[in-house]
């Protein structure tokens, strides 16, 4: 009875946490490597990977293997190659906007930039020029800002714009740039180690279009790996022995939250300011639903290092190791904080009439004590944050009166467990 009941918890666990699946891998020799993964739509998708040359494994260059589906990862076909035994690659061979993939390329001092609009059907070299490429941060499907090595050993960030290179500034004398992340035309960030200790990275941040830098976060122990800013002001960055750090207030100020995990990380995406992910070695896929206060590991069935994560809606994601594509559909799934907290509250009525509902917390609770309420849109969209104080009951009066008819995701962080749940407006 024992040995059923542990059965029956374990396949529980990994159905709430969430299972991701294998559904492409490159079988070939122990020198490919995948570059990328990247999706425009839950169907429409391509798969980046080289094959070193010569047979050295420490080789940094070979031939380009494009793979293309259109069908959601069910089926992966061969979409061609490029550059025979050239390109150097800097794991940003794809970069996704809307509908827009950017494919980068670097070798010999030379650098260019391609464009496809149909999933990776027809390529348009859209610029070129000396110098390595360094690292890209899309705006939208016609602008973004790149940065370059030059041939004279200095970094160069570039700022392309409906066809053309409008700005290029030297904005780097003192440090060298990676992991560039701008989140509108002005407001931009971007990483660099330090000379004297390569594991001492720094986060800096542009308030001018990237003419001027200043520091904002940097940590001893800490080499950062990658950043994302889900909207203007809320931004996260993620590196070694788990460590994972927040913004509120566009990088002014940094707080470290607690991942529950000493893996190295590599890749995060966030589908907005409170739900995101982050991959890292040993098939580590962990997942947050309030911003990151707290963070649920994921199943992937898999050891082997992640290097990409990505979503192309709120529910269909996909992750990358080096010859292996994985893949979720989120809605199927819920953490196990949601599930226990089914069992733990109720809100009612729902739907409402008037916007008016009672969030009753059926377990012990401390009193008195002060909560945040946050209204999010279908979308993800923060609507506002509602502050109350349990006194002397565990029910509480939600009013979203003032609210128009629709569906709202609501989440309660109360004594360190999350409550959530869809309402109806009527």
């Amino acid at each position: 009875m024992k040995k059923i009941l542990f059965i029956i918890l374990n396949l529980l666990s990994t159905l709430f946490y969430g299972q991701w699946v294998n559904s492409f891998s490159i079988n070939t020799s122990s020198k490919t490597i995948g570059y990328d993964v990247c999706f425009t739509s839950e169907s429409e998708g391509l798969y980046f990977n080289s094959d070193y040359y010569p047979s050295s494994p420490s080789s940094t260059y070979g031939d380009l293997s494009i793979f293309q589906t259109n069908n959601a990862a069910t089926n992966w076909n061969y979409a061609g190659g490029s550059w025979s035994h050239g390109p150097i690659f800097y794991g940003l061979i794809s970069v996704i906007k809307q509908k827009t993939i950017y494919n980068l390329c670097s070798f010999e001092g030379l650098h260019s930039i391609g464009k496809t609009i149909d999933n990776g059907t027809s390529w348009k070299n859209i610029l070129g020029g000396a110098g390595s490429l360094n690292s890209v941060s899309i705006i939208d499907t016609s602008s973004f800002f790149y940065t370059y090595l030059s041939l004279n050993n200095k970094y160069y960030l570039n700022k392309y714009s409906a066809g053309q290179i409008v700005n290029k500034i030297d904005s780097f004398p003192n440090f060298s740039p990676y992991g560039l992340y701008f989140t509108d035309t002005l407001n931009g960030y971007t990483l660099s180690k330090t000379t004297q200790n390569t594991n001492y990275h720094i986060i800096y941040k542009s308030t001018s279009g990237g003419n001027n830098w200043q520091a904002s976060f940097s940590d001893t122990l800490m080499s950062i790996s990658k950043i994302m800013f889900p909207s203007k002001n809320i931004g996260y960055a993620i590196g070694t022995l788990g460590r994972i750090i927040k913004t509120s207030d566009a990088g002014n100020t940094w707080q470290y939250l607690n991942s529950n995990t000493t893996k190295n990380l590599r890749n995060l995406y966030f589908i907005n300011d409170s739900v995101g992910y982050v991959c890292g070695d040993s098939g580590l896929i962990i997942k947050t639903l309030n911003a990151g206060l707290s963070w649920q590991q994921q199943s992937t069935g898999t050891n082997s290092n992640f290097r990409k994560i990505f979503f192309v809606n709120d529910s269909v994601g996909f992750a990358l190791t080096g010859i292996q594509v994985y893949k979720i559909n989120a809605t199927l799934f819920a953490s196990v904080t949601e599930i226990n907290s089914l069992k733990n509250y109720t809100y009612f009525p729902n739907p409402s009439s008037n916007g008016i509902y009672n969030l009753k917390i059926n377990e012990s609770i401390k009193q008195k004590q002060n909560i945040v309420v946050t209204l999010t849109n279908k979308l993800g969209q923060v609507i506002e944050n509602i502050s109350y104080t349990i006194i002397d009951n565990q029910t509480l009066l939600v009013n979203l009166s003032n609210l128009a008819a629709g569906l709202y995701n609501i989440n309660a962080l109360i004594d360190g467990k999350n409550y959530n749940a869809k309402l109806e407006r009527e």
